[in-house]
């Protein structure tokens, strides 16, 4: 009963917004984000306390906060190479190798860049590949 990466995310900001926060409240967030994302429309009559204290199971609420947000940015990324390939295989396909060769030391954004996307997350941009996204899957019904 773990949320996804997104609501885990949201879980996250609350606990460390909230750092005088109880046990109890703890789990009442979990488990109102766990039905308002991940549970609908699922019954936890009886289960509550199981589900409210699900949280537990991902040590990255505590060991490594934050994350699940590193998922969600090189999808963008990936998705920008997507489209890229849908324009021209080879020219991401060269952009791709260059970037798997960047050295891994560089900035993040240094990598992206030599993969030929950008590492940009306004909401601009995430409309942008949003947009691009919702054509694919368009094309595809």
């Amino acid at each position: 009963m773990l949320i996804g990466p997104l609501s885990g995310d949201l879980f996250q900001h609350w606990l460390y917004t909230n750092p005088h926060h109880t046990a109890e409240e703890r789990d009442a967030k979990y488990f109102e984000i766990l039905k308002r994302f991940s549970g609908h429309p699922v019954d936890y009559s009886g289960l509550e306390a199981e589900a409210s204290s699900a949280w537990i199971d991902s040590i990255h609420f505590i060991a490594y906060p934050f994350y699940n947000i590193e998922y969600a940015m090189s999808e963008l990324g990936a998705l920008q190479l997507l489209e890229t390939y849908r324009r021209d295989r080879s020219e991401a396909i060269a952009n791709y190798k260059r970037g798997a060769s960047t050295d891994f030391n560089q900035p993040i954004a240094k990598i992206y860049e030599d993969t030929g996307v950008h590492f940009d997350f306004s909401d601009a941009a995430v409309l942008r590949v949003a947009k691009f996204t919702e054509h694919i899957i368009e094309s595809l019904g």
